[in-house]
């Protein structure tokens, strides 16, 4: 494998993608990832200086336009590494929503890497494609109709 290197990653089968749905990075931020689902699910934070975040529709992490599709509703996936990080966003997310229900999934997903030949390498090497199995978790977190408020 020294002669190859890494083209590109795909996932194959079981990305989750809908509306209100965060995808976890293993070197994402916990407080950006928080305040955005606190974003969807209709509430409003404080950072430490008592500023309110949550409110405005930009998301601070990465600038897009965040527009919730669905209030009271968010989806959190993290994929390999990133599921702890995931989990531990949940938790949080739990502890500052009293109240929250989760439905959690855990499975794998197939993702397919693509190696080819190292272009200081003069052989005639063949593309080599590896599949492997990593495992996922996918968080779909609401508030229960009858707590949600209406003001």
């Amino acid at each position: 494998m020294e002669n190859y290197q890494k083209v590109r990653s795909k996932v194959v089968k079981g990305s989750p993608e809908g509306p209100n749905h965060i995808a976890v990075g293993h070197n994402a931020k916990i407080r950006s990832i928080i305040s955005r689902s606190l974003r969807f699910l209709g509430k409003e934070s404080t950072d430490e200086k008592g500023n309110k975040s949550g409110t405005t529709q930009m998301d601070a992490s990465d600038g897009e336009h965040v527009e919730p599709s669905e209030v009271g509703v968010v989806t959190l996936s993290g994929v390999g590494k990133a599921v702890t990080k995931a989990i531990s966003c949940a938790e949080i997310l739990k502890q500052k929503v009293k109240g929250l229900e989760q439905n959690v999934t855990v499975q794998s997903v197939r993702i397919e890497d693509e190696y080819e030949a190292r272009p200081e390498i003069k052989e005639d090497l063949d593309i080599i494609r590896v599949t492997r199995e990593v495992p996922s978790i996918v968080m779909r977190m609401n508030i229960p109709k009858e707590d949600m408020d209406t003001t």
